[in-house]
């Protein structure tokens, strides 16, 4: 199976990466942002500098979603010359709860319901909050003890955490040591929860809560607010949380900017009179709840669709991965045992093959849909069935900001491509120039014929030719990663008295 260092695509002969004239080496162009000097002064990477000692990234490998926006603001952050930064990794004390949560259909169900009905939230916030407080204080702290020393409380340094159980746990181990004046705290939520907040997030206590969105941020607030008379008065006198936006972040590597001829390669994919096949790439996730979905669909293509899939290879996945494997070949199916080797692999991946449409559920690649076409990581974006609450949120999300269909609209779009009603389709997608995805039925054979019939019928490659930019709309950026080094130097600033 390949791996994420050195790809060599081959599909009957043909390295596929000189089909597209490209070497996995070669170059797409440099430019990601238009200046970095945007994002960070002299006196604000000072801060980054002598504020703290060291910043942390706070994660578990439980998932590959925390890890992939922990791994995108570190990236941005080397690339900004922040030097004392690190990623840590939480021992998981969730993991198989994380599992059946994505996986088992009765685990899920309830799950969910509890994520939708309010009144179920509030009454278990609190209990179950504090287990998971008290199941992350043992992990948490033995990181720190690596990381930092084992009186790690003493020391002075940042800390951004990326999932809240493992904040819930953090924060319960800086009150017992009374440790938040040295130690600075900020959380990170990467899933838009402007409509229903999970209520575990309003139980967080960091310096800085960073949300996605304005909304998610005007609702945890007024959760918090209740729940400061429940069971934080003891804190009331501490610290209040400060709740600033920041888009979620892309990782930089997939900002590349890409030069004119791999623009033109990436349309001459989605052209069905040209001989270059149209290239898809499957991303399944951590647990890969929608894995055998992509499985069936990936059964069902024509030649004239060649799709690849990046999965972290573990364990539980194995078979799975077999049956990617016995399907697309070997030289198709990407990944590493490790979250991190999985993450470099789905930026190689996009180096060496440029595919045009992603596959993935809307988890934080919701993001992608933020990436403008002239990057590397600028595609269609295609989503399978939400697994979770917050998911569905993060497609109400993009669909308010249209960047795909509303439901409605997916619903009439859908229905005239399997009719074939060629001018109907054209003319949705002719009235929605930001669109640059949709939602795909949950049935894979439809799934796949959708995409079949969409591309024969030149859709897909109107919706990327005619899309229109993003403009001046602070919740949807590509460059989350940089600006939370911006925010999170500000911030720093000002908590070490230097203001």
């Amino acid at each position: 199976m390949a791996a994420g260092g050195g790809i060599d695509l081959v599909d009957g002969g043909c390295v596929l990466c000189a089909v597209g004239f490209y070497s996995v080496k070669g170059r797409r162009g440099t430019k990601v942002v238009e200046s970095l000097d945007n994002y960070l002064t002299g006196r604000e990477l000072e801060a980054l500098a002598k504020s703290v000692d060291e910043i942390l990234m706070l994660v578990t490998w439980a998932g590959l979603g925390h890890q992939r926006v922990g791994e995108a603001v570190i990236q941005a952050g080397k690339s900004l010359g922040v030097a004392n930064v690190q990623l840590v990794n939480i021992r998981p004390r969730t993991d198989g709860a994380h599992y059946l949560g994505s996986n088992d259909r009765l685990v899920k169900g309830v799950t969910e319901y509890a994520q939708r009905h309010s009144w179920l939230q509030r009454t278990l916030a609190w209990p179950y909050s504090a287990a998971l407080g008290r199941l992350y204080e043992e992990p948490v702290a033995e990181a720190l003890e690596k990381n930092v020393g084992g009186e790690w409380w003493r020391q002075r340094f940042g800390v951004l955490g990326f999932q809240p159980e493992a904040g819930l746990g953090l924060g319960k181990l800086l009150e017992k040591h009374d440790a938040f004046k040295d130690i600075f705290y900020g959380q990170v939520i990467t899933d838009h929860m402007g409509r229903r907040p999970q209520d575990t997030t309003a139980m967080l206590l960091p310096h800085v809560l960073y949300v996605p969105d304005g909304r998610t941020g005007d609702m945890i607030s007024g959760r918090q607010q209740v729940y400061r008379k429940w069971w934080m008065r003891s804190l009331e006198n501490r610290h209040r949380t400060k709740i600033k936006m920041c888009p979620l972040p892309v990782d930089p590597r997939l900002l590349e900017e890409l030069e004119v001829s791999s623009r033109k390669f990436r349309l001459e994919q989605l052209d069905k009179d040209n001989e270059q096949p149209l290239r898809i790439l499957f991303s399944p996730g951590g647990s890969a709840p929608r894995g055998p979905m992509m499985l069936e669909m990936a059964r069902k293509f024509s030649q004239k669709i060649v799709p690849f899939v990046v999965m972290q290879q573990s364990d539980r996945l194995a078979k799975l991965t077999d049956e990617f494997v016995s399907v697309l070949g070997e030289d198709h199916v990407f990944g590493e045992k490790d979250a991190d080797g999985t993450i470099t692999a789905f930026v190689e991946v996009h180096k060496a093959v440029l595919p045009v449409i992603l596959v993935t559920k809307p988890s934080e690649l919701s993001a992608m849909s933020m990436v403008e076409f002239n990057k590397l990581g600028g595609e269609l974006v295609f989503y399978l069935k939400p697994v979770g609450d917050h998911e569905v949120q993060n497609l109400d999300f993009l669909a308010e900001k249209g960047l795909i269909p509303s439901e409605v609209d997916n619903e009439d779009l859908v229905a005239a491509i399997l009719n074939g009603e060629l001018e109907v389709a054209q003319r949705l997608i002719g009235d929605h120039r930001l669109w640059r995805g949709l939602r795909l039925p949950e049935d894979p054979l439809k799934a796949a014929v959708l995409m079949e019939k969409g591309y024969e019928m030149g859709l897909w490659k109107q919706m990327y030719e005619d899309c229109l930019p993003i403009l001046n709309d602070p919740e949807v950026r590509e460059d989350g990663a940089y600006l939370i080094w911006k925010l999170l130097a500000e911030e720093l600033l000002a908590w070490d008295g230097n203001d």
